[in-house]
């Protein structure tokens, strides 16, 4: 059970490091509820080797286990979302016509070198990495 926690510890150490290499917007990245999650399984571990060890903590130990999984079961379930979603309005079906008609002005040369000028700029300036580049930016 050591070797695993210390594993899950790693892993979450080169997690967050990676987050930091890869990710251009990390203030609104929160894994605090994972080191949460670890501490507790921490102390879960340690109120069971004490257990085994000092005779007077044994009759405690279910009252302090049940503590224990109570307050990770609370941390779990109040953790915020990870990945954040749009609110989508949904979309009158008059609307996506009048939106195809206004696509529709463009030539499929037109639309190949503008689709060729997005790659471009998405690959050099690595526009992927932007959170606030959403769909609904475009309005």
């Amino acid at each position: 059970m050591m070797y695993y926690w210390m594993s899950c510890f790693a892993l979450l150490r080169r997690h967050q490091a990676n987050l930091l290499f890869l990710s251009s917007f990390t203030e609104n990245i929160d894994l605090k509820w994972l080191s949460y999650l670890l501490a507790s399984v921490l102390v879960l571990m340690c109120i069971r080797l004490l257990s085994l060890f000092i005779t007077e903590i044994t009759p405690f130990s279910p009252i302090l286990y049940f503590g224990g999984i109570i307050v990770l079961a609370y941390t779990s379930l109040t953790q915020q979302s990870i990945y954040l979603t749009e609110a989508s309005l949904p979309v009158e079906k008059d609307e996506i016509e009048a939106k195809k008609e206004t696509n529709e002005r463009l030539t499929p040369a037109q639309v190949g070198k503008l689709q060729r000028i997005i790659l471009q700029k998405t690959q050099e300036e690595k526009l992927y990495l932007d959170p606030q580049l959403t769909l609904s930016a475009w309005h």
